[in-house]
């Protein structure tokens, strides 16, 4: 195996497995599951959420959500208003990173990842907001959809408040039900699960 192609060029792995997907060959991966990376990095049969290594550090809180199923696989979209209480927390999300997963009984919905010090967050000046913007080419976050995400906190109501908005995205047959969701920041996850429900004649899936 020439090196340059090898995805594990320190260690011998003639056949090159990658249960993953994520190029580097399973006797390279990591031995712990990452949290935040949409990958199954420990090669458990488990990301993220459903990995029983990713416990919770907070509750989330979902007043609301949909996902909008379009003809187009590629063009389906996703908004999420959630929030999770900030006493004694602080945030850096643009150094930290973000990710955003939905589950339910058959696995994964879909996951986005915003990696860390990815360019196309701004933050206003009290430090108390921080806004993302992804490219029309997805290039800034993640590369399988557009995404946006506002992370706000509100002292008043001792609560961050998050709002999503993803388009092009393609997820994986959401059925009507209990659906977890998922927010990593950093290495801290915020978790919700929740019924949802069918809408707009099975075009949607929606919060109650």
């Amino acid at each position: 195996m020439v090196d340059g192609s090898d995805n594990c060029p320190l260690v011998t792995n003639p056949g090159q497995e990658d249960t993953d997907n994520d190029g580097v060959g399973d006797a390279c991966d990591p031995q712990e599951e990452v949290c935040g990376n949409c990958l199954d990095d420990d090669n458990d049969g488990f990301a993220d959420l459903l990995d029983p290594d990713c416990l919770p550090t907070s509750p989330l809180t979902v007043p609301k959500g949909s996902f909008s199923l379009d003809p187009d696989p590629d063009k389906d979209s996703i908004t999420l208003k959630a929030n999770f209480p900030s006493a004694g927390v602080s945030l850096d999300p643009p150094v930290d990173g973000v990710a955003i997963s939905f589950f339910d009984a058959d696995g994964s919905i879909e996951c986005f990842a915003i990696p860390p010090n990815s360019a196309g967050w701004k933050v206003n000046k009290k430090g108390t907001t921080w806004s993302f913007k992804d490219a029309k080419d997805n290039s800034l976050g993640d590369p399988e959809a557009e995404e946006k995400v506002t992370i706000k906190r509100d002292d008043k109501k001792g609560l961050y408040e998050v709002a999503v908005s993803i388009k092009d995205a393609e997820l994986t047959d959401p059925d009507a039900g209990l659906i977890a969701s998922g927010i990593v920041i950093g290495d801290e996850l915020r978790a919700n699960q929740q019924a949802w429900k069918s809408a707009a004649k099975g075009k949607k899936l929606v919060t109650p």
